[in-house]
């Protein structure tokens, strides 16, 4: 419980990505804040659609979901590379999209 997994943080620290100017609980998401975002992620989409559906339902069909399990579903070792996998495939999409495009 906290702001951060310690297993999380460990892997950030071991990434060279320092995480002591990102530390804070989770917020809920806003329509500002949905409307500010290029793309919006959420890690488990079984977990976070349904409050889509409730709280901002015409942005529904515009996040991109993720299945990574949280803690409770998996241990770190399975989560965080599966994360790392998943981050890895967006950036790789990203580059090709800015190279492929006009203006990118």
């Amino acid at each position: 419980v906290g702001p951060l997994s310690a297993a999380a943080a460990e892997r950030l620290i071991g990434l060279g990505i320092p995480v002591d100017a990102y530390l804070r609980l989770p917020l809920q998401v806003d329509e500002a804040d949905l409307r500010r975002a290029d793309l919006v992620v959420a890690l488990k989409g079984t977990e976070h659609r349904p409050l889509l559906v409730e709280r901002h339902p015409e942005w529904v069909e515009r996040v991109e979901y993720w299945e990574v399990h949280d803690v409770y579903d998996a241990p770190p070792e399975e989560a965080l590379p599966a994360i790392e996998r998943a981050v890895r495939d967006l950036a790789s999409r990203l580059r090709e999209r800015g190279t492929g495009s006009a203006g990118g």
